[in-house]
């Protein structure tokens, strides 16, 4: 037996042009081969000519540097979504620093340094919730 998206090949277009009666016979005997239910093989025969698969590899924005000062920040906040870790960036990474459980290299702290919501920043700043993050100089 071929491959079952080999058949679905094969089959398609003498699917597509059949009358109502071809059509029937052809599922019957695709159901048959296949072990598809039904419905299901009705959609796979009427799929649209598939799409040429695009190169979807994205490039990393960040290293492995910046990647592992993230996971150590997000560890210290006991896994805060990212919507809300961003705001506390700016006071987590100093604290950490300065106890010891985080050393960041030339790359990692310049990307920390950015403009807070810059698309370039790594470490975020911007807003949580309609809220402006505060500065790691600010205390209330």
């Amino acid at each position: 037996m071929a491959t079952r998206s080999e058949l679905v090949e094969a089959i398609v277009e003498r699917y597509r042009s059949g009358s109502r009666s071809d059509k029937r016979l052809i599922l019957d005997e695709f159901v048959a081969v296949t072990g598809y239910h039904r419905k299901h093989a009705i959609r796979v025969l009427r799929q649209r000519a598939s799409k040429i698969p695009g190169n979807k590899r994205h490039s990393l924005r960040y290293g492995g540097d910046v990647r592992e000062a993230l996971v150590v920040l997000w560890e210290a906040s006991e896994r805060l979504c990212s919507k809300r870790l961003r705001p506390l960036i700016p006071v987590l990474l100093p604290a950490l620093e300065r106890h010891g459980r985080l050393e960041l290299g030339r790359a990692p702290r310049q990307a920390a340094d950015n403009e807070p919501g810059d698309d370039r920043s790594a470490f975020g700043g911007g807003t949580c919730c309609g809220f402006a993050a505060a500065s790691a100089g600010e205390q209330e």
